[in-house]
């Protein structure tokens, strides 16, 4: 793995750990909301299940590391 890509990993690490609040290694529903709620723009409930929704994709609940690394890899497209 050479530098860039470890920098990147450890930028994707300390993003998901900005939402993953109680460190548990899962994003849970309520964790996006404070997040997403606490910009000056309050999103919807409806709004944040539906992010939940696209980017739980084993349907748990949670968002992992691994679905939120592919969420941004996504977004970087």
């Amino acid at each position: 793995m050479n530098e860039k890509d470890m920098l990147t990993k450890e930028r994707l690490n300390a993003a998901f750990k900005m939402y993953d609040k109680d460190n548990s290694g899962t994003i849970s529903p309520s964790e996006i909301k404070t997040v997403l709620q606490a910009q000056e723009q309050k999103l919807p409930q409806a709004v944040i299940d539906k992010i939940l929704k696209q980017v739980d994709a084993n349907g748990d609940g949670q968002i992992s590391l691994e679905e939120f690394t592919q969420l941004m890899k996504n977004a970087a497209m």
